[in-house]
């Protein structure tokens, strides 16, 4: 998840910059002084292949938004985990986790499936709530 500030028209206490979260877990994002919005990206965990087909896991779907702030908003930020694969033969993969900002949504990637003797692979994650979509 990267998370870019803009200061005010008239000026303000921040320097442009960017702040990212690259490990999975839950966080707070404290709009700092002088800056009136933000531009999140956010990325959902990619889904895990599985050891009962051969098909690969579905990407995380990828968005961005640019939100109105004022300072010292608190702002929820998620950062899906990735999914791993199974160790033990005969089991099913899992799904990515969804990562957000606010009300910006990016899913993760699905495991894929076994359909009719074919292995099909897992499909990608959906976004919503964004301006800008980026993967899907």
């Amino acid at each position: 998840m990267l998370v870019g500030a803009v200061a005010n028209a008239g000026g303000g206490s921040y320097t442009p910059g960017s702040q990212f979260y690259g490990t999975p877990g839950t966080y707070t994002f404290v709009v700092p002084g002088g800056v009136s919005s933000v531009t999140a990206y956010a990325v959902g965990g990619g889904g895990s292949s599985n050891l009962v087909s051969a098909g690969g896991g579905g990407g995380g779907a990828g968005g961005q938004k640019t939100f109105t702030v004022t300072a010292g908003q608190n702002i929820t930020v998620v950062v899906g985990q990735g999914a791993t694969a199974p160790l033990v033969a005969n089991r099913s993969g899992s799904n990515g986790g969804t990562s957000s900002f606010s009300t910006l949504s990016a899913g993760g990637g699905s495991t894929p499936g076994y359909t009719a003797g074919y292995t099909v692979g897992g499909a990608g994650g959906t976004i919503s709530g964004h301006d800008v979509e980026l993967i899907s």
